[in-house]
C-alpha cells in the first residue's frame, strides 16, 4: 500500500526576493515585489516587466561546466544554494534520487535539452545525487506536482528514505521572450493579458516516513491530483476548465466540507488561469471554507515556470509552520500544455507545539 502523503525534512529556494524560506515568505506576505521594468524590449519597443535575479546574486559556475549553454549554466546557479538548503540538515546522507522538473516546451522553439543536467547539478552544488534514480520532466508549472505522485510510488527503505522533488526553470533566455513576446504574453505596456517572466528553483526533500534519525517533519503534502487540460494553451481547441476541476476535486477527495481554508494559486496574471480556477472552485466549492484566502505568489515572485510547483509548496509549508496559514491549504499549478495539478499541504505539530 502506498503512503498518502509524504513528510517534508527539507526546504531550499531561490527566488528574485531572496533564498531563505522564511524570508521569502514574509516578502511576499508584505507585498514586496521584484517585478519591473528591464532593459529587454518587446515588439513595440516598449520595456518588458520581469522579475530575475541579478547576475552578481548568483553563485558562480564551476568552471569545469563553463562549455554548457548559456540557459544551462543559469539553471545550474540558480539551483546551487537551493538544493543545498534542502539537505543541509542531513548529516552524510546517501546519495538522494531527485525528481526535477524543469521548463516546458514552447510550440516555437525546440525542446529544451537538459543534457548532462543532473550530473551537472551534483558537481555544482556538491550534493550526492542517486542518477540512477533521477529522473527529469518537462512539464512545467505543475511538473513537481506530477513528480511527487511518481515520488510516492517509489520503494523506500531505512537505508534510502529520501527523494527530493524539485523545480527549476529561467525565462531569461532571448529566443524563448521573443516567443512569448510574439504572442503577446510579456507584461508590457498596452499588454492587458500578459505575465511576468520569472526564474527561480525551489526543492522539497520529502520521505514518507516522519520521524528519521536526525528529523522529525511536521508538514504533510498529500497525495496529488492530476488533470489533463484538453483545451490548453497551445491547443486550438478551447479551454473548459475541467482538467484543473478534475485535479483539484481529486485532491479533495474525502475532505470534509467547508475545510479548506487557504488556497496557494499557480495564477500568473494571465486570464486563462483565473477562468480556470473559477471552474475548478465552482465545482468543489462544498469542500472550501466560506472566508477562504487566495493566495497568488506570483505577483510578488513573477512566473517562475517549472519552479512554480515547489515554490508554492515551501510558502505554503512555511506558513503553516509559522501559524499565519489557516490549514489545510490547496496548492494548484497549471502548465503551458495540458497538465493540470493540485495537493493539499497539512501541519501536524508535536504535541504541546502552540
Amino acid at each position: 500500500m502506498h503512503p498518502p502523503g509524504m513528510w517534508i525534512h527539507g526546504i531550499g529556494l531561490t527566488t528574485p526576493l531572496g533564498e531563505r524560506p522564511a524570508a521569502v515568505a514574509a516578502a511576499v506576505r508584505a507585498g514586496l515585489s521584484r517585478r519591473g521594468e528591464s532593459g529587454l524590449r518587446n515588439h513595440n519597443g516598449d520595456p518588458m516587466v520581469v522579475s530575475v535575479l541579478p547576475d552578481d546574486a548568483l553563485p558562480p559556475l564551476e568552471h569545469t561546466l563553463a562549455g554548457r549553454p548559456a540557459l544551462h549554466r543559469r539553471l545550474l546557479r540558480l539551483a546551487t544554494r537551493a538544493l543545498q538548503q534542502a539537505v543541509a540538515a542531513l548529516t552524510d546522507p546517501p546519495p538522494i534520487p531527485l525528481l526535477l522538473a524543469v521548463p516546458e516546451s514552447h510550440p516555437a522553439l525546440p525542446p529544451f535539452d537538459p543534457g548532462s543536467l543532473l550530473a551537472d547539478l551534483a558537481t555544482q552544488s556538491g550534493v550526492r545525487l542517486a542518477l540512477d534514480r533521477s529522473v527529469i520532466t518537462h512539464r512545467g508549472r505543475a511538473g513537481a506536482l506530477a513528480a511527487l505522485a511518481d515520488a510516492l510510488a517509489r520503494p523506500y527503505d531505512a537505508k534510502s528514505p529520501y527523494v527530493l522533488i524539485g523545480g527549476l526553470d529561467s525565462h531569461l533566455d532571448p529566443d524563448l521572450l521573443a516567443a512569448l513576446d510574439r504572442d503577446r504574453r510579456v507584461q508590457a505596456v498596452g499588454v492587458r493579458n500578459g505575465f511576468a517572466p520569472g526564474e527561480g528553483a525551489a526543492f522539497l526533500l520529502l520521505s514518507p516516513q516522519r520521524v528519521l534519525p536526525g528529523s522529525r517533519a511536521r508538514t504533510l503534502v498529500a497525495r496529488p491530483g492530476l488533470g489533463h487540460e484538453a483545451g490548453h494553451r497551445y491547443s486550438g481547441a478551447p479551454s473548459l476548465g475541467d482538467g484543473l476541476a478534475d485535479a483539484v476535486r481529486a485532491a479533495l477527495h474525502g475532505r470534509a466540507a467547508a475545510s479548506v481554508h487557504t488556497v496557494y494559486a499557480g495564477l500568473n496574471g494571465e486570464q486563462d488561469g483565473a477562468r480556470e480556477w473559477g471552474v475548478a472552485a465552482l465545482r468543489s466549492r462544498d469542500a472550501l471554507a466560506d472566508d477562504l484566502e487566495l493566495e497568488h505568489p506570483a505577483s510578488s515572485l513573477g512566473d517562475p515556470g517549472a519552479a512554480m510547483a515547489p515554490t508554492l509548496l515551501a510558502l505554503v509549508a512555511t506558513g503553516l509552520e509559522r501559524g499565519y496559514c489557516a490549514g489545510p491549504a490547496l496548492v494548484w499549478c497549471a502548465g503551458d500544455g495540458p497538465l493540470r495539478a493540485a495537493a493539499i499541504v497539512e501541519d501536524h505539530p508535536p504535541p504541546g507545539t502552540p
